[in-house]
């Protein structure tokens, strides 16, 4: 769970989702490119602590939930963050940037 409206992205979120474990974080830019509200995780408004409750317990009561969010995190996970993926990532950054132009 990540509700500090000061980190936009943090990799405790990545992190769980990889162990499969649903998340809550703020609603905010970073933060919607690794969880998509609903199906990895729930999102909710910076400081507002109804919201957050709110996902606690929606999360903490229903298991299939819980479940069907925790696998939806581990393949994006694996989609996006695995080292290959990463390694893939990098290496066509650096041929674009260093291409030599004729």
């Amino acid at each position: 769970m990540i509700v500090d409206k000061s980190e936009a992205f943090g990799m405790v979120l990545v992190e769980g989702m990889a162990c499969k474990k649903p998340v809550i974080a703020s609603n905010l830019a970073g933060v919607r490119s690794v969880v998509e509200d609903g199906v990895n995780g729930i999102l909710v408004e910076p400081k507002n602590e109804q919201e957050l409750a709110f996902a606690l317990e929606k999360i903490l009561s229903d298991d299939e939930l819980a479940n069907t969010m925790g696998e939806a995190g581990l393949k994006k996970v694996q989609k996006r963050y695995e080292w290959e993926v990463v390694g893939e990532r990098l290496g066509e950054l650096f041929e674009n940037e260093f291409k030599v132009k004729n």
